[in-house]
Parts: C-alpha cells; structure tokens; sequence
C-alpha cells in the first residue's frame, strides 16, 4: 500500500493495527529464566497519509499512537505491571523514486529523506519516545513482473538525544503476485539499534486491492533473532492488520 497513488495530485491514507508481545528473558543473547513472570505487550494504532505531486515525488506522513502493557521492573527495582500510552514518533518523509518500465518487468529505485518528532507519553519509566527530533534517509528497489516481486531497502536514523544510539534497518522480500489484485510475500526484517538492541524477523504477507481505491494487508513475523545489551523482554513477534484507501 506505500506504492500508491502513483499519479500527479493523487492522496491517500491508510490506517493499520500493530501488536507485538514477548515473555523472552534476555541477557545479550542468551536467553534467561523468567521467575517474576515479567512480560511486555505493545499494541500501535498507525496513522498514515501520502500526497503525490509528481509520480517520482510524493509527501508522507507518520503518526503512531502506542499502548503498552508491560510487568517489569521500576527504577526501584520493584517488580510492577504498568500501562501507558501516548503518541509516538511523529515522521514526516519526501519519497524520491525513479521508475522503469521494461517490456518484460518495471521496477523503481528510491531515496527518501526523513525527520522523526518526538511524541509525547505518559511519564513512566519506559518511555514512547525520547522528545528528540532525528533524521533519517533511506534507500530501496523493487523489480517486478507479472506474476514475481523482490524488493528491499535500508533506513538509518541519526539520533540526535543525548546518550542514544543511532538505528538501522534492514528489509528484503520476494513475492507473488495473482489475480491482478493480489500478492503474497515473504518477508525479513533487521533492526539494529547499535548493540543495545538487535531484532531479526521473517515472516509473510497478504495483500489484496478490492477496487483500486480500498486495499488490504495482512502481516506476521517471528523473530528469529534478538539481542538485548542488558538483562530484558525482547520485542517479540509481531501481527500488522491494515485498510488503506487512494484517490
């Protein structure tokens, strides 16, 4: 759904649901036992909007709304469960792309300029965001044919508060496509926030177009990976459920 609309003066929005879950115990890669029975549940409300000037170049902006439900410990020690929720990391992008159109595939290369707002939360010891305004770029392709998609792309966050690190991602798929309105895809992803936090998932993907103006997307990835730089709940598996709309 973030390839459309294609067309000048073409807009659009999509809102999808995000739910991530974990009991996984962790120091750096290995795996501890969980005697307080600690857990960390992540539900996100994605906000999303596109507004294409031109085919090649189009704004896009972000809003997440976050509700965690977590059991861990306080900066007392004391083991608690806590709820919070706030908006996250507001992100406002300029998708540049140069497409191709041959006889036999078509496909696009892109660049995409980001800055990231800090969101705000609700003051507990486990923050949504940290309030500071990063910068990020990334660079993705996609070649596809009538029936075969790959597609890939890198994203790096400069953080600009004090004490944290900077984050890359990594995303790579291939993919089906049938029925000229639908594709399934499988789908890694690789987070690496500078070795505070490492996250490696794969997983697959449904999507299907109704009528060229509403679209769906159905998604799930199992972390194969984590690593946490100090002893904590890992980010778990994660399910994305989204409509999207174009016009």
């Amino acid at each position: 759904m973030n390839e459309v609309p294609r067309w000048s003066g073409g807009y659009g929005f999509q809102i999808f649901q995000e739910f991530r879950w974990s009991k996984i115990l962790k120091n750096g890669r290995d795996k501890i036992n969980n005697s307080d029975d600690l857990f960390y549940q992540k539900h996100i409300t994605h906000f999303e909007g596109v507004y294409t000037w031109r085919k090649w170049i189009r704004v896009t902006l972000k809003a997440p709304l976050v509700y965690y439900d977590y059991r861990l410990p306080n900066s007392s020690g004391r083991v608690e469960r806590q709820t919070k929720e706030g908006f996250g990391n507001i992100i406002l992008a300029v998708p540049l792309k140069y497409y191709m159109n041959k006889k036999r595939w078509s496909g696009h290369v892109g660049f995409t300029p980001q800055i990231r707002f800090g969101g705000n939360s609700s003051g507990s010891d486990n923050e949504i965001s940290d309030g500071s305004t990063d910068f990020g770029a990334s660079l993705s392709f996609e070649k596809e044919t009538a029936f075969l998609k790959i597609y890939g792309g890198t994203t790096y966050w400069f953080e600009q508060a004090s004490g944290q690190k900077d984050e890359l991602k990594l995303d790579f798929g291939v993919g089906w496509n049938f029925h000229d309105r639908g594709s399934i895809s499988f789908d890694v992803d690789y987070v690496d926030e500078k070795e505070d936090h490492q996250w490696l998932g794969a997983g697959f993907s449904f999507f299907w177009n109704f009528n060229d103006i509403v679209m769906a997307r159905i998604e799930y990835k199992h972390a194969l990976f984590e690593y946490e730089d100090r002893v904590g709940i890992t980010t778990g598996n994660v399910i994305r459920l989204g409509i999207g709309f174009v016009f």
